[in-house]
């Protein structure tokens, strides 16, 4: 199999006969070269190297391609040898299914409100073709399998006002996977490696395209190389971030800390919305809402008749609290809840594997859109036994609030403040 292009066009898989003296009839034998993808049809273009996701250029690499049936150890009815040359009929077939491609790279998009920092590594590299097992005589036949090729890299996208990749080789990668190997070993039919993939870094300040590119794989500094030399002009670009107002750069927010109420409880029954007084709701949970425009007092999100609500609804029964969809919100804010076991010894680190035995792992709940439904939420799931339900109820909750610059009313919100949730320690 051929290798898949992206950034660069991805190597020929190049067939070989492994041992020419078992193969005396060389002519028509010898299946052709396979040619790698070729990295013009992606069409790369300035506004392509982007990677900008909302015009679709944010994509992933190239699968390599499969290995190609052969007709390995089989034999024919012929006598004497070369049994080929005299042969009528076959004797003994043997087909070999081929090892698959290696996949192409992913797609990411990492961005930061401030600052960007990478002191881990960043990988969308492609990965390997499949490769038989063991040498050209073994008599198993998935030993046999023809070569993959090798996936091409992928895409990364970096922006942040701010971008720092340590300075160590190889912190963000979009390498190509190798080329399976084939009956023969090194000597033997070799699948094609795939194509470099695509990286792109926006930041406020400009920066300086040589310095980046000794962080990331490929690099090869050398005029002419195929990653692009001291710059790797071949797979990286660099911009100036601008943020957008739709899909998710247009979206920020923010994450509390687990809360866990003081004294000795073992759970904790969140209140419902009191709604039998009209003029006087007692809402479940509740937020002030800020506006944009200067002089105007922070007021409920949900009631209405707060006295400084200048716009006569209720922020959520104007926007809604829904994220993304037709109908998204501006803000929208979402629950979730965990029972913890023993004391906590830091809310905003809390282990949610379960390991340090803080928290039973379980009972971590999905984000939900009211605290309320944190009382009952695990005895909705089907498959959980009342106990079950009972054991995993949440003693320990957190919020999260997130603002979308895409949906209507974007401009007149400033933020939030004051949020509340009504919950008492049973």
């Amino acid at each position: 199999g051929s290798g898949g292009g992206y950034a660069t066009n991805g190597q020929d898989g190049v067939p070989v006969i492994v041992d020419p003296g078992m193969n005396p009839i060389t002519t028509g034998l010898l299946a052709p070269t396979t040619p790698g993808g070729d990295s013009s049809t992606v069409t790369l273009t300035s506004e392509v190297r982007t990677l900008n996701p909302n015009l679709g250029h944010l994509r992933g690499g190239a699968g390599g391609g499969g290995g190609g049936m052969q007709y390995l150890r089989s034999t024919s009815n012929g006598t004497g040898f070369p049994v080929c040359i005299n042969s009528t009929a076959l004797k003994d077939y043997f087909t070999h299914s081929a090892a698959g491609g290696g996949g192409g790279g992913g797609a990411i998009q990492l961005q930061a409100g401030a600052t960007l920092r990478i002191d881990g590594t960043v990988l969308a590299t492609g990965g390997d073709g499949g490769s038989n097992q063991n040498g050209v005589l073994s008599p198993k036949l998935e030993d046999q399998a023809s070569p993959g090729g090798g996936g091409s890299g992928g895409a990364i996208l970096l922006q942040s006002p701010s971008v720092q990749i340590a300075g160590v080789a190889g912190r963000v990668s979009v390498d190509k996977g190798r080329g399976g190997r084939g009956p023969g070993g090194t000597q033997g039919t070799q699948g094609g490696a795939g194509g470099f993939g695509l990286i792109r870094i926006e930041a406020s300040a400009t920066l300086d395209p040589a310095g980046e590119a000794a962080n990331l794989l490929p690099y090869d500094p050398t005029p002419g190389s195929l990653p692009g030399g001291p710059t790797s002009s071949a797979i990286l670009s660099i911009g100036t971030m601008q943020q957008g107002l739709s899909g998710p750069e247009g979206r920020s927010g923010a994450q509390s800390c687990w809360i866990i109420p003081e004294g000795s409880f073992f759970v904790l029954d969140f209140a419902d919305d009191d709604l039998a007084d009209p003029m006087n709701p007692v809402y479940a949970w509740d937020m002030d809402l800020v506006l944009t425009s200067p002089g105007v007092t922070p007021f409920s999100f949900r009631d209405v008749n707060d006295i400084n609500n200048p716009i006569g609804l209720a922020p959520e029964s104007l926007m809604g609290n829904d994220f993304g969809g037709i109908n998204k919100s501006v803000v929208s804010v979402r629950f979730q809840g965990a029972n913890f076991k023993k004391k906590v010894q830091n809310v905003c680190n809390v282990d949610l594997t379960g390991v340090s035995g803080e928290i039973d792992q379980d009972s971590v709940t999905p984000w939900l859109r009211t605290p309320t439904e944190l009382n009952t939420y695990w005895d909705t799931v089907p498959g959980v036994t009342p106990e079950l339900a009972s054991k995993r109820r949440p003693n320990m909750f957190r919020y999260q609030i997130v603002f979308d610059g895409g949906a209507p009313f974007s401009g007149l919100v400033a933020g939030v403040t004051n949020l509340y949730v009504r919950a008492t320690p049973d």
